[in-house]
């Protein structure tokens, strides 16, 4: 009887846990280097997500982060160039680095599993399991996201395809 509820208790863990292992990121996998290789040594700029004022309307613009100077940000949303007014962004999160949270919490979730041959330590090793593995996700995503206002624009510029700033023909290159 008791070898059911342990098994009933680690299948609720899991079942619990399961949204985290299957979180997929709707991010263009081609803006996201993989966390070990040199982010500053990728082709592309992060992808960022944008929220800006244009004309009054809130908008959300997401696109890969070509360039900031001190007036504009330069976002490329594969259809076209859009030069933002920094002004106008009330918020921007760039997405440096694939954070792979979905590994983290896939192990987890067979840490949890694991739980079952721990006898009544069941109790206390699910739910630390539980805490640790999405405390671990949590952090490794909240690690892989740069967000403006908490970071200035000259610190989310590194994530950028020209970080030192658009390049003079930027504005007339419509192929990037």
């Amino acid at each position: 009887m008791r070898s059911r509820r342990q098994i009933a208790g680690v299948l609720i863990v899991v079942i619990l846990m399961s949204p985290f292992g299957c979180a997929t990121s709707n991010l263009p996998a081609a803006n996201l280097p993989a966390p070990d290789d040199e982010v500053g040594a990728h082709p592309l700029g992060g992808w960022v997500r944008v929220d800006y004022e244009q004309d009054g309307t809130p908008v959300e613009i997401s696109g890969e982060l070509i360039a900031i100077d001190t007036d504009h940000m330069y976002v490329f949303d594969y259809v076209q160039q859009r030069k933002l007014e920094v002004a106008n962004i009330q918020r921007a999160r760039v997405y440096a680095f694939d954070a792979d949270a979905a590994f983290l919490a896939g192990w987890a979730t067979l840490g949890a599993l694991s739980a079952i041959s721990h006898g009544y330590g069941l109790v206390l090793s699910v739910p630390i399991w539980a805490f640790t593995g999405l405390a671990a996700t949590s952090y490794r995503n909240s690690e892989a996201i740069h967000s403006y206002p908490d970071r200035s624009f000259d610190a989310l510029s590194a994530y950028a395809r020209f970080p030192q700033g658009p390049p003079p023909d930027l504005e007339k290159n419509t192929r990037l």
